[in-house]
C-alpha cells in the first residue's frame, strides 16, 4: 500500500522494532522524522502539529494515543492509564513520535539494545537535548493486541517485563513481536 501511494519502502532483515525504525531514519533524506507505525492512524491536524513543533525548535515529541472504538472496554481503560503516564513523564508513544533529524542523530536514534521501551529511551534523550512536545491530540491505533490476549494475559505480559533485562531480549517480549490473527485469544 505505501508502495502504491509513493512512498519508498526499506526492508529490515533483523526482526527489532528500534532497529526497523533506526533504518527508516537511515533512508529518508529529510530534516524532520517522523515515525508511525502501521496499524495507526494519525489525523492531518497532527501531522501538521508536528512539524510544526519542529519547525518551532522542539528536538522531538509525540502524541498521546487511544484505541480504535471497537476495542475491548478493559483495553480503553489500559490506554487511558498508559497515555496519563507517559504524558506525565513526557515522553511520546512508539506508534507516533517525530523528531528533528539533528537531534534524533545526536541522541543517538532509538536504542537497539532494547526490544521494548526504546521511543521511552528516545524521548528521555531528546529531552536532554532540547524542548520534547507530547501534543494534546490523539492518535488512533489498533487494538489487534487487546482482541488478541486477554485482560489477564495482557497484565502477565506488562508485569514480566517488569523482571530486570528484559527489555534487551526478545523472549518474553510476544506482546510486541507475535503477529496474530483474530480467530483464537490466548
Amino acid at each position: 500500500m505505501a508502495r502504491q501511494h509513493g512512498a519508498r519502502v526499506v526492508r529490515v532483515t533483523v526482526h527489532q522494532i528500534a532497529a526497523a525504525r533506526n533504518a527508516g531514519a537511515r533512508a529518508a533524506d529529510a530534516e524532520l522524522l517522523i515515525f508511525v507505525d502501521a496499524d495507526t492512524i494519525v489525523p492531518p491536524h497532527i501531522l501538521r502539529g508536528a512539524i510544526d513543533t519542529m519547525r518551532g525548535g522542539a528536538a522531538g515529541g509525540g502524541a498521546g494515543a487511544v484505541f480504535e472504538p471497537s476495542a475491548p472496554r478493559w483495553a480503553h481503560r489500559a490506554i487511558t492509564l498508559a497515555r496519563w503516564i507517559m504524558r506525565t513523564a513526557n515522553w511520546a508513544p512508539g506508534c507516533f513520535f517525530f523528531a528533528r533529524r539533528d537531534a534524533f542523530e545526536r541522541a543517538g536514534g532509538f536504542d537497539e539494545r532494547y526490544f521494548a521501551s526504546e521511543e521511552i529511551h528516545l524521548s528521555r534523550a531528546l529531552k536532554r537535548l532540547g524542548r520534547f512536545v507530547v501534543l494534546r491530540d490523539n492518535v488512533v491505533t489498533s487494538a489487534r493486541k487487546a482482541e488478541h490476549y486477554s485482560l489477564s494475559r495482557s497484565l502477565w505480559l506488562m508485569l514480566k517485563i517488569a523482571w530486570p533485562g528484559s527489555l534487551k531480549r526478545r523472549k518474553g517480549l510476544e506482546f510486541w513481536y507475535t503477529r496474530h490473527d483474530k480467530t483464537h485469544k490466548t
